[in-house]
């Protein structure tokens, strides 16, 4: 008897293949996830994943754009 697993679920897949662009979206997506009650700057974001500020620019605004978080201002 043949078993079948997938290691990702289904619907996290779809999310990754819907959302996420690069290796980088999704690095910033987790940093994110993972630290809600820090403040996250672009350069707070370039500095934790070894990426410059533009490059970390445009990869938040993607992210953003993809309603994958939402931005506060002073929270």
């Amino acid at each position: 008897m043949a078993t079948s697993f997938t290691l990702i679920p289904e619907d996290v897949a779809q999310f990754i293949i819907e959302k996420i662009d690069s290796v980088a979206q999704l690095e910033a997506l987790l940093l994110l996830r993972d630290n809600p009650q820090q403040q996250w700057d672009v350069a707070a974001v370039a500095k934790r994943l070894y990426i410059d500020d533009e490059q970390a620019g445009k990869v938040l605004a993607r992210l953003r754009a993809r309603h994958c978080f939402k931005r506060t201002v002073g929270a």
